[in-house]
């Protein structure tokens, strides 16, 4: 069980750090506050996607994935209390990625009275440097101790699934073996285990999710924890994608055939999932344009039509639009071209978050 505790999720959204303060009684989630600070200067990481089949060359990076997650922990990045007080975690961890979605009851999510949107960080001090910004808003949330949870931008998470074989039986010795071959074929080295996770999903395919290197927020944290003079524990460090399903399926129910598009909207990058019934099918790679560019819908609108035209997605039932700037204007335009789908905006459902 969850201990009382305070939690803070840093994410990054192109020159803004997005941050989000909840509190944990037992498994009742309070959001304390929402701010975005822009950074000093931009962090930035070169985008991957996924590989469209195991059989196919590693460059080609824009296929299927179907992800068996199902640890609901990973929306918030918590931990049962005391599990980090041994030691001050740095590393990276994607061992959890896979794992139990059921754990956390969301029906108790609750939101803070006064939900504060201004800067955590003074504005008339500009800091000279990413990891001074990121020392006062650690020393602006707690000067003492601070509970991280940080994010994996999307597009940085490379994602393969090897389904033409049955991994079920496969000894551990030999699914490293594999593991490694393919890790290699990717990335053009070996990686050690702080950069990639796997698992054999229920239905004998082999998930594998890997990252090209240490993430930049993660590597500005780990600088501004030596200026830090209070403890700083990282609970966890998760991608982008996992933390959207994770939001998605706690929030929607879904028909087991059912083909949902989920369309991440973004100023400069956005990013399409599709999920068959609750599972995630197939991850496209970041899209390269967002609510700044004219041709953005339609660009998604392209994008949606190959799937579909190639057969990587047999149908479509349903699209979720997340963080729709452009409010019915969206809505309307994919209505217009998919007449017999059902649109709409992402929500919260009411038994999940009360905003009171």
């Amino acid at each position: 069980m969850l201990g009382n505790k305070i939690f803070t999720g840093i994410v990054v959204d192109d020159e803004w750090l997005k941050v989000a303060k909840v509190q944990s009684d037992g498994k009742k989630i309070t959001l304390l506050s929402l701010d975005k600070i822009r950074l000093v200067e931009s962090l930035k990481k070169k985008q991957h996607g996924v590989s469209s089949s195991a059989n196919k060359p590693a460059e080609d990076v824009f296929a299927d994935i179907d992800d068996n997650l199902e640890d609901e922990d990973i929306i918030f990045g918590l931990e049962e209390e005391g599990a980090e007080e041994d030691d001050e975690i740095e590393e990276l961890d994607l061992e959890n990625f896979d794992e139990n979605l059921d754990d956390l009851d969301f029906d108790n999510l609750d939101e803070a009275d006064n939900v504060v949107d201004t800067d955590m960080v003074d504005e008339t001090e500009t800091p000279a440097s990413n990891e001074l910004l990121l020392y006062n808003l650690l020393n602006s949330i707690n000067s003492k101790r601070v509970d991280l949870g940080i994010s994996i931008p999307a597009g940085q998470t490379i994602f393969q699934i090897l389904r033409d074989v049955d991994f079920s039986d496969t000894k551990k010795k030999d699914l490293q073996v594999i593991v490694d071959d393919r890790l290699e074929s990717m990335h053009g080295v070996s990686k050690s285990d702080d950069y990639y996770s796997y698992s054999v999903r229920s239905d004998g395919a082999l998930l594998l999710t890997s990252i090209d290197d240490e993430p930049d927020l993660l590597g500005l944290v780990n600088r501004a924890r030596e200026i830090y003079r209070g403890k700083l524990f990282i609970n966890e460090v998760l991608p982008d994608e996992a933390l959207l399903l994770g939001l998605i399926r706690a929030n929607y129910d879904f028909e087991p055939n059912t083909i949902t598009g989920v369309i991440q909207f973004g100023e400069n990058a956005s990013r399409v999932l599709f999920l068959k019934g609750d599972q995630l099918w197939i991850v496209s790679p970041i899209i390269t344009e967002g609510v700044k560019d004219q041709r953005f819908l339609n660009t998604i609108f392209s994008k949606i039509l190959f799937q579909l035209d190639t057969g990587e997605v047999p149908n479509l039932d349903r699209l979720i639009l997340c963080n729709n700037s452009l409010g019915e204007k969206a809505i309307e335009f994919f209505e217009d071209r998919f007449q017999d789908l059902d649109i709409s905006e992402f929500k919260f459902s009411d038994d999940v978050f009360d905003s009171g």
